[in-house]
């Protein structure tokens, strides 16, 4: 690898690492706390609303941290390093790897906290396996082994992984005919996750009484059905962006609409400079970017219709990141082959991105440090498992951003910036069997209110 990719991977590493402590939040999103839940009961975990993958590496990791926070960033180096690590050892795309970590979604959920960094890893090494089985360098029974092993993995993490599997069921179908000497296989893999998946669903069926817990999860996305199928499509539409994250429009704001309808416009060219660019590459049949590609497109199009009709967040980077992080490696691998920009502005594009990416996350800097340890305080005077109660819920934090030449202010609202929500937090990453009440208590014993804090 050359010098200035092994400075990248450096420079990679050494964000990883330090920018979660800028955050005033930590990088704690979505559903991590919910997992912690789950690793703090192992081994006899209540539910198994979220699969149990992800919590028994954390636990296992908290064994030699310590505590929740600092066994995920350990597990998380750890995954970004087996995956340069292997690409290294097996020489398979070295440079593409190391550059799409610097890209959006990619570097996103490297720096937050949750089970998408520790799937990234396993889906790494299943297209390898498609690889060598498109360039005849593994036999068929390894293959299939290796594929089922690690769909079953995935979905122990995650279980909307398993649209990586059906990526691969309807690749099989659609290229049914030309690709005969793939055939026995894919098959064969298909079959062999499908077995490896149904037994751990049975173990949770036989162990929990349901196989996902899928009467657990709240069911709202139906609630706003139009606007919240508009705010997917803009998320899928994202996938072709490298470089940032496209907020749906505020209707309401005449310069956000401007905006919006702007960065809109320029994902839809990047679309068609993709498309140009790779128009005559698509003439090839059943190559491995293509397939990398074509899988990339059909999670993406599945997860689109599994968020209309479920209780899921709108699409953006989280549960998108398989999808993003599939076609971009698969791009990158066309522009090194084709040669459609030199190994030299692939480089500067990287590091431009590795610089915009943090820079974009730390715009409003904290010290997560001092933030845990005033709450860590202030926690030493309850006993058992406190309750908390956002009582300033109501006291909207506003950023305001300046854009330069125009002089026009943006004001915005960040989630993950309200007190509340920074308290209930870290409150759970040191209790996560803490109890969040959604009402005023009657009686304020042993209950933490945010406002306090």
């Amino acid at each position: 690898m050359k010098l200035q990719f092994k400075f990248l991977f450096v420079a990679i590493a050494f964000s990883l690492l330090i920018i979660p402590f800028l955050l005033a939040y930590g990088g704690v999103v979505g559903d991590f706390p919910a997992y912690l839940k789950i690793a703090d009961e192992l081994p006899h975990p209540s539910t198994n609303l979220l699969p149990l993958g992800f919590p028994v590496a954390i636990k296992f990791f908290s064994l030699i941290t310590g505590e929740y926070f600092y066994s995920s960033l350990l597990l998380k180096m750890i995954c970004f390093g087996s995956m340069i690590g292997f690409s290294i050892w097996k020489k398979f795309y070295v440079i593409e790897t190391l550059i799409v970590m610097t890209l959006k979604s990619v570097f996103w959920i490297f720096i937050h906290q949750g089970s998408e960094y520790l799937t990234l890893p396993l889906v790494y090494f299943y297209i390898y396996c498609f690889h060598q089985l498109l360039h005849q360098k593994i036999d068929t029974k390894s293959f299939i082994l290796y594929t089922s092993i690690l769909s079953t993995l995935l979905i122990s993490i995650r279980y909307a992984n398993v649209f990586l599997c059906v990526s691969t069921f309807i690749l099989l179908m659609l290229t049914w005919r030309i690709n005969k000497k793939y055939r026995v296989p894919m098959l064969g893999s298909l079959l062999g996750s499908g077995f490896g998946i149904g037994l751990f669903l049975l173990f949770n069926y036989y162990q929990f009484g349901s196989f996902t817990a899928g009467s657990e999860r709240a069911n709202d996305e139906t609630d706003h059905f139009i606007i919240d199928t508009y705010k997917d499509f803009v998320g899928v539409i994202n996938l072709f962006n490298p470089l940032f994250f496209i907020k749906v429009f505020d209707f309401h704001s005449i310069p956000k609409t401007v905006i919006s309808l702007l960065l809109l416009a320029f994902d839809f060219s990047i679309i068609i400079i993709i498309y140009q660019k790779l128009k005559s590459k698509m003439k090839a049949q059943f190559t491995f970017e293509l397939l990398v590609i074509a899988s990339s497109l059909i999670i993406a199009f599945l997860t689109f219709f599994a968020a209309m009709f479920q209780g899921i967040e709108p699409l953006a980077q989280r549960l998108l990141s398989m999808s993003f992080f599939l076609l971009w490696f698969a791009i990158l691998i066309i522009i090194r082959k084709c040669k459609i920009i030199s190994d030299q502005n692939l480089f500067y594009f990287a590091w431009f991105s590795l610089l915009f990416q943090a820079l974009f996350l730390i715009k409003v800097p904290a010290n997560y440090f001092e933030i845990k340890h005033h709450i860590e305080q202030k926690l030493s005077s309850y006993n058992g498992v406190p309750k908390f109660y956002y009582d300033d819920a109501k006291e909207e934090k506003i950023s305001v951003y300046e854009i330069p030449l125009i002089n026009k202010k943006i004001e915005k609202v960040h989630e993950h910036l309200q007190p509340y929500q920074l308290h209930k937090s870290i409150l759970r990453l040191n209790y996560p069997q803490i109890i969040i009440l959604q009402n005023e208590p009657e009686d304020p014993t042993d209950v933490i209110f945010s406002s306090d804090l």
